[in-house]
Order: structure tokens, then sequence, then C-alpha cells
């Protein structure tokens, strides 16, 4: 089985619907609950298509300052915004 997005199977389409949607989110980050929202996910399915996607070093988690709860998802190689990571303190 490859290492890549490109898989064939029910969980890869949830991997590719759930990266697709961190990729639009840039810098900024998105909240697991926009992208359940916005890709129609059951939560189950969701959290294993992001741990799967995490492993891989395609995205992953930053803890926001505006809200210490929740972390936000973004492509691995990015540099997070300054409104999530509080910037220089």
């Amino acid at each position: 089985r490859q290492m890549c997005i490109r898989d064939s199977g029910n969980t890869d389409i949830d991997e590719k619907l759930v990266y697709a949607v961190i990729k639009d989110s840039s810098n900024k980050g998105i909240w697991i609950r926009d992208i359940s929202l916005k890709t129609n996910v059951k939560s189950t399915a969701l959290n294993k298509a992001l741990k799967s996607l995490e492993s891989k070093k395609l995205i992953k988690s930053v803890q926001s300052v505006n809200a210490n709860k929740k972390k936000v998802y973004m492509l691995y190689d990015l540099e997070p915004d300054r409104s999530i990571t509080g910037g220089a303190w």
C-alpha cells in the first residue's frame, strides 16, 4: 500500500476531502468543526483521516491562542499565521 494521498477506498476519499479543505484554509488553519461541516464526514472517519494525514506529515495541528481548547489544522509545511500563534511575545 502506498503512503500517498492518491489511494483508493472510502477512507482515502475522506482523507482527500479533509486535505483539500485544510489546504484551502492556508496558514490561518481550520478547526475540526469547520472541517466536519465542509466535508460532511462523520466524526470517527474525520478523526481517522486527520490522524492518518498527520502521521504522513501532510498536515499538523496547532494550538490556537484565541481559543485555547481548540486545535487548528493546517498543511505541514506552512508557518502558522500570527493571529493563531499570538505572534512573538
